[in-house]
């Protein structure tokens, strides 16, 4: 016994079999459990794992202890669903296997069993000793080698009775970091099996293994790294950004399609309009930034790739400030931060609160101000804070009274005499000015967008803002599509039908 494990205590393997039957039965599972048995033969121990087969997918769940605590402390993860304020759940393919390590003793296997330990993420403790009760009375039953059938045991009680051992799904408790072991054990188990796989690229037509490729998640469509760096880099360079997409015939469709219908909207109903929808198919890249990295490093450099990446954002981002622009112009509104050039996407309008997403600076939508909060009433939403807090009913008092009245003499010490005779005349200018904007023969509009005023002197109805390009009509101030503009005064029910050259310059008189 001595000779052999010296023998086989140099690079603890062994090139023939052994005269000692441990040896032997440790020999015999490295032969049958090749990939998954690591064997010490110096020591007589080994362990083997023992992998869990899923038929179909298995939730995780993870119940937050903060949220439990605090409704207001939560940190959701971008892989999980939110069913309630206070449970994640996820779908897994995958589960960490079970490992099973073993000693045999200098009485093994006639007179003693061999010593277990049992290392899983998914069994309960019951569940565990149960199988340690089980294995030790395989070993009562035959007091012979029984290392293989223990493995073969615990391989078909996962297999057969796996539901039974863990349920329909595997609750983490608290434990976010037995949640997240299970999601990055699926993740990569995924990417694994998928770079083993053989895959056909349907762009070259060659036969490429999943290492070599690259697949969309969206649509599950794969193709080779060659082709998609090509095809990706000559459409980053050209600018055709619309096209950086799963190049599947039926996925080029699809994209087409959904541009097609927005493009084509004629007008909008905010209220019913599906901003969720709009994000997820036209405001969200069809390919991740991530992917698309991993693609273009195919080829080029870090460096290079990077370079592609930033232009390809920065391209898609220009692309759907256009879009909105069009479609939604009052819901885009400029980072007023100074050397900010960033411009944001307001989905809820209601709300007054906007935070820039490139420099984090948190404004008012109505006075472009630092937030300031909802009890605090800005310019825009309370006029009379334009006139130093006097309200207008002061001023309005101020006007309509004689210069030594009894009215002005007390708004005089209330406000300080000089202050409200300043604000007055504002207020007098402003309400004079409203009056020009509201008379239709000025012929003066306030932009819808960005409030400008703006003066027909000559041609139709049909305005465009010299400051932010918005498209509106003179005679109802509504906005007007800027692929067709003249659609409005085509529609029987619009209040401007037929009225595009209403007040034109030289027609009136003709």
């Amino acid at each position: 016994m001595d000779m052999d494990m010296e023998r086989l205590s140099d690079d603890n393997r062994s090139e023939e079999f052994s005269d000692d039957i441990r040896i032997q039965e440790l020999q015999s599972l490295e032969a049958i459990y090749s990939n998954t048995t690591d064997i010490n033969y110096k020591n007589l121990t080994g362990s083997a794992i023992i992998p869990i087969r899923l038929e179909k997918d298995i939730e995780i769940i993870l119940h937050d202890g903060n949220l439990l605590v605090s409704d207001k402390q939560v940190q959701i993860d971008s892989a999980t669903e939110i069913t309630d304020r206070h449970v994640r759940k996820d779908k897994i393919k995958n589960l960490p296997p079970v490992q099973l390590t073993f000693k045999v003793t200098e009485k093994y296997p006639f007179e003693e069993p061999p010593e277990f330990h049992i290392n899983t993420t998914i069994l309960s403790d019951s569940d565990v000793e149960s199988l340690y009760s089980s294995l030790h009375k395989l070993w009562d039953d035959f007091k012979d080698q029984v290392l293989y059938a223990s493995i073969d045991f615990i391989q078909e009680k996962i297999d057969n009775h796996l539901e039974t051992l863990i349920g329909p799904v595997i609750d983490c408790g608290t434990d976010v970091e037995k949640y997240r072991n299970f999601q990055e054990f699926n993740v990569s188990e995924v990417k694994s099996q998928f770079d083993n796989e053989t895959f056909t690229c349907d762009i070259c037509q060659d036969d490429f293994k999943g290492a070599n490729c690259s697949r969309f998640d969206s649509c599950g469509h794969v193709f080779c790294n060659s082709c998609l760096y090509d095809y990706f880099i000559s459409l980053i360079n050209t600018g055709d950004i619309d096209k950086v997409h799963c190049p599947h015939y039926e996925c080029t469709k699809k994209f087409i399609q959904l541009k097609d219908k927005y493009l084509r909207l004629d007008g909008i109903n905010i209220d019913t309009f599906n901003f969720n929808e709009f994000k997820a198919n036209i405001m969200t890249p069809p390919i991740s930034f991530e992917l698309l990295s991993r693609i273009l490093k195919f080829k080029d450099s870090d460096s290079s790739s990077e370079e592609m990446v930033k232009r390809y954002q920065d391209l898609f981002i220009k692309q759907q400030y256009d879009l909105i622009s069009k479609l939604f112009p009052a819901r885009l509104v400029s980072c007023p931060r100074t050397g900010c050039p960033e411009q944001i996407f307001r989905e809820n309008t209601s709300d007054p609160l906007v935070i820039c997403r490139r420099c984090k600076y948190a404004f008012c939508n109505d006075c472009h101000k630092s937030w300031h909060g909802t009890y605090y009433k800005c310019v825009k939403k309370d006029k009379s804070h334009m006139y130093s807090d006097i309200p207008l009913e002061g001023l309005d008092l101020w006007l309509e009274s004689g210069e030594n009245s009894k009215e002005r003499i007390r708004l005089g010490y209330l406000y300080g005499k000089a202050l409200i005779r300043k604000m007055a005349n504002e207020y007098l200018m402003d309400k004079m000015f409203n009056d020009m904007l509201n008379d239709e023969n000025q012929g003066l509009r306030k932009c819808p967008t960005c409030e400008i005023i703006i003066q027909r002197l000559d041609g139709c109805n049909k305005m465009c803002c010299s400051s932010c390009r918005t498209f509106f009509c003179n005679l109802c101030g509504c906005y007007l599509d800027h692929s067709r503009p003249y659609d409005h005064y085509k529609d029987f029910e619009s209040p401007c039908y037929g009225r595009l050259f209403e007040g034109m310059p030289g027609l009136e008189d003709e």
